[in-house]
């Protein structure tokens, strides 16, 4: 298995191969979600050149199926597993809920974030809710504006 904490080293734009030198289409979620290790996946661009693909970030999800609502907005889980070990993640944040992000963002580290919803416009079907920071993106399955709801994918901004 691959050593997630090897993410921290990864740059927008690497090449796939580069990062995992025997690529396994068979960790291929989506077109652009490769399962990386367990509970983290690299979200990736369009083809280069020889074919292969470059890394735009990657994600800390609960399961394919969470990964793939996040990045694809596929519903087919309509209430995913929350990532239950944030903590670790995030070892400043008190409490890893809608609300306790929010104040953790904007009371400990004086960041902008910006709250969203997004819905279908064919069939107006609830896809997420999400918290975006600088650095990040936390989605969430509750459609209503519940603070104590738990996230169930977190994406990470890899800087340019």
């Amino acid at each position: 298995m691959t050593n997630c904490t090897e993410l921290g080293n990864i740059k927008f734009r690497d090449l796939l191969s580069s990062v995992i030198p025997a690529v396994d289409n068979d960790k291929f979620i989506s077109r652009n979600i490769y399962h990386y290790c367990e509970g983290y996946y690299l979200v990736l661009g369009g083809a280069v050149s020889d074919g292969g693909c470059f890394i735009r970030s990657y994600l800390r999800a609960s399961s394919d199926s969470a990964a793939m609502r996040a990045i694809n907005q596929d519903c087919n889980d309509c209430y995913p597993e929350v990532i239950g070990d944030l903590d670790g993640v995030f070892p400043g944040v008190i409490s890893p809920t809608y609300a306790g992000l929010i104040d953790y963002f904007k009371g400990n580290l004086n960041e902008h974030v910006l709250e969203s919803a997004s819905y279908r416009v064919d069939d107006g079907t609830f896809i997420y809710k999400k918290i975006e920071t600088k650095n990040y993106i936390f989605f969430f399955s509750e459609p209503d504006m519940v603070g104590t709801d738990l996230p169930y994918a977190v994406l990470f901004k890899i800087g340019r």
